[in-house]
């Protein structure tokens, strides 16, 4: 595969379209459009860094009980809610670490205390958009609070015990994000938070 040529269709803050001219491993002419974060697409692949975070946090309480932290977000291109965890893009100079952090106050208003491990960057859709995400599992305290959402965000944060999130798992016609039902599946199997 080779890549001779992107050109950008779209002008927009968060998301753009570009269109890519390659040449095909038959060597036959093609052209590819895909969606980026970026406002520009680098020569090179990008360095792995993440785009933006996704946010794992466990709230303990004042007696030690763990409960696994989750957000019910409206999403418009799905037109419904969809089960996801706490997430945003990285701002510039801001470490993932950094974006976890604020991310989490504003879209649970619970504070990390730990962080306990980080992927790396991970693509959730490569034959889509070039966007890269980083998981952070972090440990948090605090109380839930919608009070530092910004204008456009329609988040209600869930703190669940086992029995919620086993609830949550088996009900019909919930909608997960793709990085959230792994996860969630992964600690069912495990069979603790």
């Amino acid at each position: 595969m080779k890549i001779n040529s992107i050109k950008k269709l779209s002008r927009s803050p968060w998301l753009n379209l570009f269109e890519a001219d390659i040449v095909d491993g038959r060597n036959q002419p093609k052209k590819w459009i895909f969606a980026s974060r970026r406002e520009t697409i680098p020569v090179t692949p990008d360095k792995g860094e993440g785009d933006a975070v996704v946010i794992v946090p466990v709230h303990i309480d004042e007696l030690g009980v763990r409960r696994l932290v989750v957000i019910k977000e409206f999403r418009v291109p799905i037109r419904d809610f969809e089960i996801a965890f706490p997430a945003g893009l990285n701002d510039p100079g801001d470490t993932p670490e950094d974006t976890a952090r604020n991310e989490l106050r504003q879209e649970t208003g619970l504070v990390v205390t730990k962080i306990l491990r980080k992927s790396p960057a991970i693509y959730s859709s490569a034959g889509m958009s070039d966007e890269s995400t980083i998981i952070i599992f972090v440990e948090c305290t605090g109380e839930l609070s919608t009070d530092y959402l910004e204008g456009g965000e329609e988040i209600i944060p869930m703190s669940l015990d086992w029995l919620q999130l086993r609830g949550i798992y088996s009900a019909k016609g919930l909608k997960f994000g793709a990085k959230c039902w792994p996860i969630i599946d992964a600690i069912i199997q495990r069979g603790e938070i």
